[in-house]
């Protein structure tokens, strides 16, 4: 009898688990399945990432098919499929018979809520998605951050929403909490119940590019569990249509670094920042600075170089997705540019890259404003200056963006002048060269630093005053002194090393003093002190360029990206302070982001001339890992073919994904500048592919004979006594 009662309960159990409902005295079954009914377009991001996973769920036209052909007690989702520019229209009726039905509705970018006032659409300056509740987890936890990008949204006025819009700091987090004003739900429960109300359109996040993206897992796992709570929720995967080029730890192609510098070179004429004469006029029509408008089109025709490059692509990005151009041109973007297309004429062979070089400074040094006007006149005291952009009025002032003399940007058109005047083997630029190198050096004050100068100002006081002065250390000079060692082993030419080495000094003052940052970010001075070791190597310059290099050894991520630091401090010192100056990507040091504008993309640089200068292999190694870190992150996107190619300026170490505080008002974590950024990682991996360092490529210059002739014009004895 126990026998048979054994095989008995077997038969029923696999009886039951065939057809659970049918067997007497079963257990109630549980659907696990998600039972949905969407209202939406076919091309809905969330509709097309749940089918894409294997579901199959009821779609309709119309929020009214949905909500009349769904079964009863199931979730609807009602999607708002002409955001931004209409709100969806539902009536009370509608609402009615969802409750009849005890449907479960999620509505997005309402016109009309029951019980609710609902205000027109409108936008907040530099918002963003704070979570407000504790039920999206650790990837998206009360007080976390998210970018809904170009978000436009219906005010409310809602209890304990569960996620809101303001303008707030910090990194991942709220670090100040939320400000008193301008806070406005974006998901809350609607006090009727079984009703969700998204007052924007969350469910653009793949096409939106909002980020970070285990954070809208999190948000889209939450909707989901409350739509359907009995059900089993899905991983909810997405490819992110601009994403790295390889994962973190996938192995790299033996010419991954060539690849890199070939895709990045393409980027330029992808992207069409070369301007052409067909569509040169938009230019004009662009406006003034920071002139941010529409970008060219892909099939737009691409420039020669002969009428410049446009500065890159700002960091906003709208609700579609889509990011617009920085239509201006600046010097060192153009030199830069030049210096790219320099090297590619040199490792492809290539006349056509080659023609848009010389283009390029043939535009910037004898055609363009910047290199015009008073910079031309041998008895001015700008003389020889090379203007910051080619802008009147750039910021409605009164100032013209081509009078403008930022030391820096001087300082790197000059590099990426002397480096293609090299590689191209012209002398037809140098006398430009030697002429800003010189008007640069005679308004550097005797402590080696300057400050930004104007060229009215300049005017009234003549260089010398600029000469004598003793300027604050608080400039940017470091890639100046650079030049100036540069210029110093082409010339012999005292000044240029005095003063140099006097601005260095300063700089390892404050080093010893742990002033790291005196003088601008100090670590660039990694340059000038690896240039430094080859004129004059010592025990004591070695030291200082193994002192400043410290910092970048200390972040440099296992991934070989550097991560940002402040040396203490905090960027954004509140909510309100947040979006309105140029600062770090980072809230506090240890936040995890790479900046690809002002850090890494330099540091490649560094590490290349400090391991040529010194043969010592601490900075090579730091220098192939971060090498293969740039390939990695480079941009892939087949949707966004513009930007494919391009590096951005921010990349989170640890997530792996395109992420950092967006606190920069005008440069933040998804711009990409024509020069700084894609310029110098492409000219290092070329530079890695020649196996030469830029010193041993710039020393090639037959530069001295413009020098012999231009410094007793421009710095004649009786004129340098200080006072």
């Amino acid at each position: 009898m126990r026998q048979l009662a054994i095989i008995g309960f077997a038969v029923w159990f696999a009886v039951w688990a065939v057809f659970p409902g049918e067997v007497s005295g079963a257990a109630p079954h549980v659907d696990r399945h998600l039972e949905l009914v969407f209202a939406c377009r076919a091309d809905n991001d969330l509709y097309q990432v749940l089918t894409a996973d294997g579901g199959t769920y009821p779609r309709f036209d119309s929020a009214a098919q949905a909500i009349a052909d769904a079964p009863d007690g199931c979730g609807v989702l009602i999607m708002a499929d002409e955001y931004p520019d209409k709100t969806t229209l539902l009536d009370n009726a509608l609402f009615e018979t969802a409750a009849g039905k005890r449907l479960r509705l999620y509505v997005e970018y309402p016109a009309t809520l029951p019980k609710m006032e609902v205000a027109p659409p409108r936008e907040i300056a530099h918002g963003r998605g704070v979570a407000t509740s504790d039920v999206f987890g650790s990837a998206f936890p009360r007080l976390g951050v998210t970018e809904i990008h170009g978000c436009r949204f219906v005010p409310v006025t809602a209890d304990a929403p569960l996620i809101v819009i303001a303008k707030v700091a910090g990194y991942n987090t709220a670090v100040f909490g939320l400000p008193q004003e301008n806070v406005f739900p974006i998901l809350f429960s609607h006090p009727q119940g079984d009703l969700l109300v998204a007052t924007t359109k969350l469910s653009q996040f793949v096409s939106g590019r909002y980020a970070p993206y285990r954070a809208w897992q999190a948000i889209w796992r939450e909707i989901l569990h409350r739509l359907c709570p009995e059900a089993e929720i899905p991983a909810l995967q997405w490819t992110p249509t601009v994403c790295p080029r390889f994962s973190a730890d996938e192995i790299l192609p033996q010419d991954a670094e060539l690849q890199a510098f070939q895709t990045g070179i393409e980027w330029f004429r992808r992207s069409r920042m070369l301007i052409h004469p067909g569509w040169q006029q938009k230019y004009e029509d662009a406006g003034k600075y920071p002139s941010v408008a529409p970008k060219p089109q892909l099939d737009w025709p691409v420039g020669d170089g002969s009428l410049g490059v446009l500065e890159g692509f700002a960091s906003a990005i709208d609700c579609q997705g889509q990011q617009k151009a920085r239509w201006m041109r600046r010097a060192d973007c153009i030199a830069e540019t030049a210096m790219a297309f320099a090297f590619a004429a040199v490792i492809n062979h290539d006349r056509q890259s080659q023609a848009i070089a010389e283009n390029l400074l043939d535009y910037l040094c004898f055609h363009s404003p910047m290199c015009t006007g008073p910079r031309t006149d041998p008895n001015s005291p700008s003389f020889g200056f090379i203007g910051w952009l080619d802008r009147a009025d750039f910021n409605n002032d009164g100032v013209n963006g081509f009078d403008v003399y930022f030391g820096d940007e001087n300082a790197r058109t000059l590099l990426g002048m002397i480096t293609t005047a090299a590689l191209l083997k012209s002398d037809r630029w140098n006398k430009t060269i030697a002429q800003a190198c010189l008007a640069n050096l005679r308004t550097q004050g005797p402590n080696g630093f300057r400050d930004v100068i104007i060229d009215a100002t300049l005017q009234a006081n003549g260089w010398q005053h600029y000469w004598n002065k003793q300027s604050p250390p608080e400039g940017q000079s470091h890639y100046l002194w650079a030049c100036y060692l540069w210029a110093y082993k082409q010339t012999g030419y005292a000044p240029f090393l005095e003063r140099g080495k006097a601005g260095i000094a300063t700089c390892m003052r404050g080093y010893a003093n742990g002033k790291s940052s005196t003088g601008g970010d100090a670590r660039r001075l990694m340059l000038p002190l690896a240039w430094l070791v080859r004129i004059e190597d010592t025990p004591e310059h070695r030291g200082w360029l193994h002192k400043v290099a410290s910092d970048w050894f200390a972040n440099q991520h296992p991934s070989g990206g550097l991560r940002a630091a402040l040396f203490g401090g905090s960027a954004t010192v509140s909510n309100e302070d947040y979006g309105t100056k140029e600062t770090a990507v980072v809230q506090d040091d240890g936040d995890p982001a790479a900046d690809l504008l002002y850090i890494c993309n330099f540091a490649l640089l560094h590490f290349h001339e400090a391991a040529a200068a010194t043969g010592d292999r601490s900075y090579s190694h730091a220098e192939d890992r971060l090498a293969q870190f740039l390939c990695r992150v480079q941009i892939q996107s087949d949707q966004h073919q513009e930007l494919d190619g391009g590096w951005f300026r921010c990349f989170d170490l640890d997530t792996w994904e395109y992420w950092a505080s967006g606190a920069d008002w005008d440069w933040g974590p998804w711009c990409i500048e024509t020069g700084w950024t894609q310029t110098w990682i492409t000219s290092m991996l070329a530079m890695r592919q020649l196996n030469r360092s830029l010193w041993d490529v710039i020393a090639e210059s037959r530069i001295k004979t413009d020098f012999d002739a231009l410094i007793p014009v421009m710095m004649p004895d009786d004129m340098l006594r200080t006072q």
